[in-house]
């Protein structure tokens, strides 16, 4: 189930490998498609790195961060992911003077803690023999290479999966390109055999009450602008538009945020692609708050009152009908949706596995063990599937939620593995509006997944 540290690289994998050990370019960039074994082939590179070089990796999301840092434990290379709390005491064992921290070969983060200033500082006065960058975009890139690139002597820069390799600067970067039908050539696939999906939309309505919960979270961001929370209350779009249990447990959020003066609330535990973006510390809540607070609770109260989830109504539908033989793997953004549907399944007597970003790479795997060895289970997860999962074996894969990005609905699909296998079904659970943006990011995705 597992990929393998041992599993053999395939021809563009080692290709780039020699390539970059044999050239030694400052900076080189691959745009890969999805599931083409970049994380893989990353791994390898720093296993045969000497091991006296310091490997800084900054990747876009934190499933990919744990990602690469569970392969490097497997091959038996030292990796610390870098939280806020491993940061405080690596800087404690330093004493925050200008000395490098030494735990490890290998430091892992994501680009959004790279850039908090007090670690950005500590970043920037070590010495990096190889810095590897993991689907951040151009903008964040070009603001890491200017503060890091003095002290960094290599770079390699995995770009996330359909950018044109035509935006890089050719002069700058030395650029490995792979596309799908480069892959598909590669393994022998025949032309015109490449990946497909069919696609199912089960449409949700909306109840009278569901109309003025929406109306509520309108409200709230409107309130709520040109604050510290704004970037919170906005995200309760997207909560609601998942579960009323994520919503609720945003909505909690917000209303401890805007009874602190200051608030304290940094890092979402969520799964990296519901996550909410930390809050600046240079803003207070400015204006009074009882408003945006009278209007939490009264959606509080609206939430209380629901009697019934179209939504989850229909996604029960779906799995009432499905070949009981056959495992299916559900797509939610938010862990509190997971636990949501997870409770709903195991009522309904439909076995199910939840996997989320909580959970150890071990625990993940363990799980996936066995959606894999027993037929008919029902696959919840969030991102944290991204850690390493092959799901060839799985039938149909249902989005209770649209991912974020065209990059991670790539990725998701890739973990299907298109090639090799019948056409995949791609069933989403949304309204109308939703699911016209659900179909049109499944079609620009697919392109671009292995």
């Amino acid at each position: 189930m597992n990929e393998s540290m041992s599993t053999p690289l395939m021809a563009h994998q080692k290709r780039l490998i020699e390539r970059w050990f044999s050239t030694s370019p400052s900076k080189a960039a691959m745009v890969w498609p999805a599931g083409a074994g970049a994380i893989g082939t990353l791994c390898a590179m720093v296993e045969r790195l000497d091991k006296n070089w310091r490997t800084l990796v900054i990747a876009d999301r934190q499933d990919i961060v744990q990602q690469f840092a569970h392969r490097q434990g497997t091959a038996g290379v030292q990796t610390c992911v870098i939280d806020r709390y491993t940061y405080r005491a690596l800087e404690s064992e330093t004493g925050g003077a200008s000395s490098s921290w030494n735990t490890s070969r290998v430091y892992a983060l994501t680009s959004a803690m790279a850039s908090q200033t007090d670690i950005a500082s500590s970043l920037q006065r070590q010495a990096w023999d190889f810095l590897i960058l993991i689907d951040t975009p151009n903008s964040t890139s070009k603001k890491i290479l200017e503060d890091l690139s003095v002290n960094t002597k290599r770079v390699l820069w995995k770009l996330r999966p359909g950018t044109d390799p035509s935006t890089l600067d050719a002069s700058i970067w030395d650029i490995d390109h792979l596309s799908v039908r480069d892959l598909m050539r590669e393994q022998g696939v025949p032309e015109g055999e490449g990946p497909s999906v069919e696609i199912r939309i089960h449409e949700s309505g909306y109840s009278e009450r569901e109309y003025e919960i929406s109306s509520l979270i309108e409200q709230l961001v409107t309130t709520t602008k040109g604050t510290s929370v704004e970037r919170l209350a906005a995200s309760m779009h997207t909560r609601w538009l998942s579960s009323p249990a994520a919503l609720e447990n945003g909505l909690r959020k917000l209303e401890s945020d805007l009874r602190t003066e200051w608030p304290i609330w940094e890092a979402s535990v969520e799964d990296v692609d519901g996550v909410d973006l930390p809050l600046e510390k240079d803003l207070t809540t400015r204006g009074d708050p009882a408003l945006p607070l009278q209007i939490i609770s009264n959606c509080l109260l609206q939430l209380d009152e629901l009697q019934f989830d179209p939504k989850l109504n229909n996604l029960l539908e779906h799995l009432r009908k499905r070949d009981p033989e056959q495992s299916i793997a559900v797509f939610v953004r938010y862990r509190d949706t997971g636990v949501y549907l997870h409770a709903a399944l195991e009522d309904e007597g439909i076995p199910s596995v939840l996997v989320h970003g909580a959970m150890p790479p071990q625990e993940i795997y363990s799980r996936m063990d066995r959606v894999l060895q027993e037929q008919g289970q029902v696959l919840v997860m969030t991102t944290a599937m991204l850690v390493g999962m092959d799901l060839r074996r799985v039938g149909e894969f249902v989005l209770y939620d649209a991912p974020a990005s065209k990059a991670v609905m790539s990725q998701l699909l890739a973990k299907f593995h298109m090639f090799g296998r019948p056409q995949l079904r791609v069933t989403a659970i949304a309204d109308r509006h939703t699911a016209a943006k659900t179909i049109e990011l499944i079609e620009d995705a697919v392109q671009f997944a292995a």
